[in-house]
């Protein structure tokens, strides 16, 4: 088994139903665990913000926790801008 295999397997064992993704290079063998993974369904985005915000928005709505699955370099620092301040208020 792959690392990707276990790694999408896991989040479909935590109850992780939708991940939203913006594919790229870096994250191919990840990508590739995500479309192998049946219980989870991939939520294509348009950009890394759009990731962020919609994982955060999935998360709140269902309680649990938004998975969001982007490309390595700018993708990594891009889809953190959406992201609340841990001291926000949004976390009291």
């Amino acid at each position: 088994m792959r690392v990707a295999d276990y790694l999408m397997s896991r989040l479909a064992e935590l109850g992780i139903t939708h991940v939203f993704v913006l594919p790229g290079g870096g994250a191919m063998h990840l990508n590739d665990g995500l479309a192998c993974e049946p219980r989870i369904t991939p939520v294509p985005c348009h950009h890394e913000q759009a990731c962020g915000i919609a994982a955060e928005a999935w998360g709140r709505i269902a309680g649990s926790f938004g998975v969001a699955m982007v490309t390595t370099g700018p993708g990594t620092t891009n889809i953190v801008t959406p992201l609340p301040a841990r001291g926000s208020s949004q976390y009291r």
